[in-house]
């Protein structure tokens, strides 16, 4: 509000681990996404002028990824043994992949949305922790880059968005034919609702 008014940092995934466990999700693994230090925003620069402690805010170069499952007693084994081993083979981790849980990824900048997600880190998360033809959830669509991330790899996907800019912007960015057998359908929350209780009752294939 003013200099007079502290601002403040919330370690959101250390607040959302705890709601997330109560609600039957097992932790797995946390990753550190490390960011170039020009790439983000500089907060260390009055305390660089004047050196006073207290007054240091280094600059914020990580983000979390919190890895989760469904609580359960059973080995992870038993996940990979309910899919095919056709589906297994195919959806096998190319060479190239991170084997520590800092990943060294360059951000990206789109002119619509702040705060974009980069390809490869879209990219391998979907790859480490999903098989090909699984359903990849994005509650949080904005520029389509899990959706489009998600498609390339042969994952389908269902993406949410609030924000009718962002909802347009994804509309605007289909091409045709980028499926062989389906397209890809965008719904308003009332259409989304209507088609569900049509599927419900039998309504649609």
């Amino acid at each position: 509000m003013s200099r007079s008014h502290s601002s403040k940092r919330y370690p959101i995934p250390f607040d959302l681990h705890p709601y997330l466990v109560k609600n039957g999700w097992e932790f797995i693994d946390d990753i550190i996404w490390q960011k170039p230090d020009y790439s983000v925003k500089n907060r260390i620069g009055e305390f660089m002028q004047r050196r006073k402690p207290l007054d240091y805010k280094p600059n914020a170069v990580t983000e979390y990824l919190m890895v989760y499952r469904k609580e359960t007693n059973k080995l992870i084994d038993w996940n990979i043994r309910s899919y095919d081993k056709e589906t297994i083979q195919a959806s096998r981790v190319p060479n190239g992949f991170e084997t520590t849980n800092v990943w060294k990824i360059e951000p990206c900048f789109d002119k619509i949305h702040s705060a974009v997600f980069p390809a490869e880190l879209c990219k391998r998360v979907i790859q480490y922790y999903s098989f090909k033809g699984d359903l990849i959830f994005d509650p949080f669509a904005g520029s389509v880059t899990v959706g489009e991330t998600a498609r390339a790899l042969g994952r389908k996907f269902f993406l949410t968005e609030k924000e009718a800019t962002y909802f347009e912007y994804m509309k605007s960015k289909e091409k045709p034919c980028l499926f062989e057998k389906e397209a890809t359908k965008f719904l308003t929350l009332n259409e989304f609702i209507e088609s569900t209780l049509n599927l419900s009752t039998g309504g649609i294939n």
